[in-house]
């Protein structure tokens, strides 16, 4: 099930195209998280700005907290 989170401290991502580019996701970003994270560890694929990122779902979960009704 997807979920919004709120990024409370900046975060790194890396940018899925070809070249690979680590970039910041800034405090107070929303991100779209489309799997639950309960369990999961790793990089998973996440939506920031309407492009399709990579993260740690540890960071996410460390440095995000879920919201409901957010705009992204």
């Amino acid at each position: 099930m997807a979920q919004w989170y709120l990024i409370t401290t900046d975060t790194v991502a890396a940018v899925e195209k070809s070249p690979r580019n680590v970039i910041m996701v800034p405090s107070g970003s929303v991100i779209d998280v489309p799997i639950a994270l309960n369990g999961i560890q790793g990089l998973i694929e996440v939506t920031f700005h309407g492009e399709t990122v990579l993260m740690f779902a540890e960071d996410i979960r460390d440095r995000g907290k879920p919201v409901f009704g957010a705009s992204v």
